[in-house]
């Protein structure tokens, strides 16, 4: 496997290189993607036969792997079921209406569960470590804008809604998400978030399991000190 851009990914299919849409444009932990295995699904798109779903940081000849799921793209449909199916009950309990896309303030918010504003973020910057595997050199991720605009509006509208969460979804059996600080380095982001925190804005965990037969619940809690100096 090899990432040539963002958006693509190259992939040995059965002997055959065959160009795979990457549905993750951001940092996939710091690999190199080289001898890495995917799942891959069907593409709707006349550029890419493939999308590729999940890697794989177990070693290729590794028989049953341990997949992290990579799709961006349809985190919001998974977590759209799971509430609706009420696995989700212990982030929002006796669930009678699920809204995506909730237009907020100019802006959108992801769900608008009940009465309460969902926010959902795959971070997928930190994976664990595997020493087989090659890494590029370690590099601060930037690109948390769109992270900050959602917690300072959440944090501004949230006395107008029941509740306001940001749902850290991982597409794996991750650990507890400690660190929302680790690549946050101006202070001004930093207080945006802590503010948002301090006024009622809640940060909730969810691992889910994805593998050749399809997507699962393992877990969902609430996290606290996610934010390093809380």
């Amino acid at each position: 496997m090899d990432r040539p851009n963002r958006f693509v990914m190259m992939v040995d299919v059965n002997g055959r290189i065959e160009r795979c849409f990457c549905p993750c444009p951001t940092k996939i932990g710091n690999l190199i993607f080289e001898s890495i295995p995917c799942l891959l699904s069907n593409s709707n798109s006349s550029n890419t036969k493939y999308t590729v779903e999940a890697i794989s940081l177990s070693p290729v000849d590794v028989t049953r792997k341990k997949w992290i799921g990579i799709n961006q793209t349809k985190i919001n449909s998974y977590i759209e079921h799971l509430f609706l199916a009420g696995e989700l009950n212990k982030v929002v309990k006796r669930i009678k209406s699920v809204k995506r896309e909730y237009g907020l303030s100019n802006s959108k918010i992801d769900f608008l569960v009940n009465t309460c504003l969902v926010e959902v973020k795959t971070p997928l910057t930190n994976l664990p470590y595997k020493s087989y595997l090659k890494y590029q050199p370690d590099k601060a991720f930037h690109s948390y804008h769109r992270t900050i605009k959602h917690y300072n509006l959440l944090s501004k509208h949230i006395g107008e809604f029941s509740r306001a969460i940001v749902l850290h979804c991982f597409m794996y059996n991750a650990e507890k998400y400690r660190d929302l600080f680790n690549n946050i380095t101006k202070k001004r982001m930093r207080n945006i978030v802590k503010k948002a925190i301090f006024n009622g804005v809640e940060n909730w965990q969810v691992n889910l399991k994805i593998g050749p037969k399809g997507v699962s619940l393992i877990d969902c809690y609430k996290l606290n000190n996610i934010c390093n100096g809380i």
